[in-house]
């Protein structure tokens, strides 16, 4: 471990909202603090919509309880992954990935900009699949699975639309 680098942050999921979902290489290791959810996890090479295009049967469902490790990416590869929070106070995640394995962090050139490629949009250039990219079942299933535990979703509909044909994208 000594002489590498190792990024490392905790995360909040709202109950109710959940995120985006985003892809990158098998280093993130998520580890529940608090709370209650789930993820789904699948490999890249299976698209956006897994369900959709009928293979439901290679995404994982992973479930979060309180010192739980969850693999974001749990092979080699880039692997799609979101996070579900559906427990009363919201799901709290710490985000460990391995030695040198955040973009944001690696050697560039002196002056250029960074940015994090894991919240920009896959039609903007990054690795997330905006929502109204999204496979329909998610959005299905985390209503349906909400209403089971009490709650209710407050994903508002405008996440799902896309954007407008004639101009910039809707504020959200």
């Amino acid at each position: 471990m000594a002489g590498n680098r190792f990024y490392l942050f905790i995360g909040e999921h709202e109950t109710g909202r959940y995120s985006k979902a985003h892809k990158h290489h098998s280093t993130a290791v998520l580890i529940c603090v608090q709370g209650k959810g789930y993820t789904y996890t699948w490999p890249e090479t299976l698209g956006p919509t897994p369900w959709q295009d009928g293979h439901a049967d290679k995404v994982l469902r992973q479930d979060y309880e309180p010192v739980g490790i969850v693999s974001a990416a749990p092979m080699s590869g880039d692997w799609y992954h979101q996070h579900f929070g559906i427990g009363k106070g919201g799901l709290r995640l710490a985000a460990w990935h391995g030695p040198n394995n955040h973009p944001a962090l690696k050697a560039g050139r002196p002056g250029e900009a960074m940015r994090d490629v894991w919240a920009i949009d896959l039609d903007k250039g990054g690795n997330a699949i905006p929502y109204h990219m999204e496979d329909p079942f998610i959005r299905k299933e985390f209503e349906e699975t909400m209403r089971r535990e009490g709650a209710v979703s407050r994903m508002q509909p405008n996440f799902y639309e896309g954007p407008p044909a004639d101009g910039p994208p809707a504020v959200m």
